[in-house]
């Protein structure tokens, strides 16, 4: 349950990659990883986890967003 956010903005990364519709790939990408790295690498429910797991939310949401224009 913990890692459904982070997997949805993945998926979603990579549908709106493949369709090129991202004009700054590597900076989604960017934050995709740094929230991903803090997710995984932090003690759960710590600062740092809770950070990379709202900055993983956002760019989810974004994301979704943005596929919903497209």
């Amino acid at each position: 349950m913990m890692f459904l956010i982070p997997v949805a903005s993945v998926v979603l990364f990579l549908f709106l990659w493949r369709a090129n519709e991202l004009s700054q790939s590597y900076a989604v990408g960017g934050c995709i990883l740094v929230g991903l790295a803090g997710q995984l690498f932090a003690p759960v429910y710590s600062l740092i986890w809770i950070v990379g797991l709202l900055l993983n939310a956002g760019v989810a949401i974004s994301l979704a967003i943005r596929l919903n224009l497209m």
